[in-house]
């Protein structure tokens, strides 16, 4: 297959053709003329003067929470307990009415002055019609921005999601995917203590996360099947997977279902290690029964918390008071890495708080290890070298220093300057890699580049402007190396209408994807 008349992203803007041969770039030369072409009896398809650039990676996915993100209540935008509240109550309505209920009487309590009545209807709304919801999930909630003033708390409440919900399980999940604000029928549903918050987080919540939402297999597969297309529509040809299931039989069943748009690298948490192991899998390896686009990937380990939960293990104190905490002991983290490696596989360690960067790095020194540490969004000086000297890479997502901006400077004041700070890894001559944490930030790597190279996506100025990276740097972290398109590459491509080296800091974020192609297949087609 050829690409008739396209441009090298980068280059001189000459038109050429680029010859695809068995899932590889085999040639690039000077565009023929049409007639030329007809005589040779070429194959091929045009997108006469679009830009071609290798295409795009995802190197941190949630992917079966990030499919069902469409199909739950979007909590996003919502900045109080109250708002949250006022969501659920009109989810629960039309929930209700769709189902045959009375959804006129579900209201907040105070909004008619009878909390009793609210109470009943969200009820019934699980229990009503026999096609009726037996359960409300929402994602996107950020408990840490709920504050009327800097010394006014506004947390979750037990009493309060009760009184909107009633007998209807809720679950309504953090964006950061760390914890959870549950009602009581959803921790009496699965077997969690009540507390006065309802608030779930770190192992509590991940023991339950993959059960949340009650969706089948076939659902869930046939969503992530779907969200797959959309991403090659925005260029990606590979992800990187982290759920916390076993994913290779996942994937074994969606390809078997008809998967086929983007590349995946498939990692392993510790309770699937041992089998990853006796399978004789190592880290690139292709996985066993599931085609040539998938792979495996890395053993993943969660070693602490996050910013939003306030759980993110760190060297100084929150303002609140705590540091965080380690989710895994030091000498559990060694032993489990040190398994992994002997065997060939690399690990990925989430490491958000400063402490849990140098503790992580100490585990990766101990066990001989190579492979990421994910996120490292808070790095001590002298944790930058280190990694440079270890050989790993920082597995960063740009879209979370704007998501976390605000509540950074509040609960790490006076440190945000050894936050993202992307430049300085690339000065040490860290590799870095771009991913999107989806669901935790949308799956959009456009996005991810704007916000590296601005830092900034208001009115203000750039947010630590001494970290920005150029459009270049940004896309080779994106693509997971040099973003030009070279002679014995894997054919996995990505057209635009702009150059996106071209584009400049305000022509970003979307360059305009008119053509995707993974292993030379095209699996998106925006002409």
């Amino acid at each position: 297959m050829n690409l008739h008349s396209v441009r090298l992203a980068g280059g001189t803007g000459d038109l050429v053709d680029v010859t695809l041969t068995a899932g590889r770039v085999s040639a690039v030369r000077p565009a023929a003329r049409p007639t030329d072409r007809d005589a040779d009896g070429a194959d091929g398809a045009s997108w006469h003067g679009a830009w071609v650039l290798p295409g795009l990676w995802d190197h941190h996915v949630h992917p079966v929470d990030w499919a069902a993100s469409t199909h739950r209540l979007d909590l996003t935008a919502h900045t109080s307990a109250d708002q949250v509240l006022d969501a659920v109550a009109g989810e629960l309505r039309r929930l209700h009415a769709r189902s045959g209920g009375r959804s006129e009487t579900i209201e907040r309590p105070g909004d008619s002055g009878d909390s009793g009545a609210a109470r009943d209807s969200a009820g019934s709304a699980g229990t009503g019609s026999p096609a009726g919801p037996d359960e409300l999930t929402g994602h996107g909630l950020w408990h840490s921005r709920w504050e009327r003033s800097w010394g006014d708390p506004d947390g979750p409440s037990l009493a309060a999601l009760d009184a909107v919900t009633g007998t209807m399980p809720t679950t309504l999940i953090s964006a950061d995917l760390h914890s959870a604000w549950l009602n009581s029928a959803a921790l009496e549903r699965y077997g969690l203590p009540r507390s006065p918050s309802g608030l779930v987080a770190e192992t509590d919540w991940f023991e339950i996360m993959s059960r949340v939402g009650r969706a089948s297999e076939a659902t869930r597969d046939a969503r992530v099947i779907e969200a797959g297309r959309a991403a090659a529509a925005r260029g990606i040809v590979g992800i990187v997977d982290f759920d916390p299931i076993d994913t290779h039989a996942a994937w074994r069943r969606r390809v078997a279902a008809g998967f086929d748009s983007h590349r995946v690298r498939a990692s392993v948490w510790p309770d699937f290690l041992d089998a990853a192991i006796a399978a004789g899998l190592r880290t690139g390896d292709q996985l066993p029964g599931a085609g040539p686009l998938v792979r495996m990937g890395s053993l993943k380990v969660i070693s602490d918390g996050s910013l939003n939960t306030h759980s993110a293990w760190c060297h100084d104190p929150y303002p609140g008071g705590g540091r965080g905490a380690a989710n895994v002991s030091g000498s559990e983290l060694r032993t489990t890495m040190r398994r992994a490696a002997r065997a060939g596989v690399s690990s990925a360690i989430h490491a958000i708080g400063d402490r849990a960067v140098g503790a992580a790095l100490d585990a990766f020194e101990a066990a001989r290890a190579t492979g990421s540490i994910e996120h490292a969004q808070l790095v001590r000086d002298e944790d930058v070298p280190r990694l440079a000297r270890l050989g790993l890479t920082a597995s960063v997502q740009p879209l979370h220093l704007l998501d976390d901006r605000d509540v950074a400077e509040r609960l790490w004041p006076g440190r945000t300057g050894r936050a993202y700070r992307f430049a300085d890894f690339l000065a040490a001559g860290v590799p870095m890699v771009f991913g999107s944490d989806a669901p935790v930030a949308p799956l959009d790597p456009w996005a991810g580049i704007a916000a590296a190279v601005r830092r900034t996506r208001d009115e203000r100025g750039p947010w630590h402007g001494e970290q920005r990276i150029s459009v270049a740097e940004a896309l080779a972290a994106t693509c997971g190396r040099v973003p030009r398109v070279r002679v014995g590459d894997a054919a996995d491509l990505v057209l635009t209408e702009i150059d996106p080296f071209r584009v400049g800091e305000e022509g970003l974020p979307d360059p305009g994807v008119v053509g995707t192609l993974c292993a030379g297949r095209l699996t998106f087609d925006g002409r």
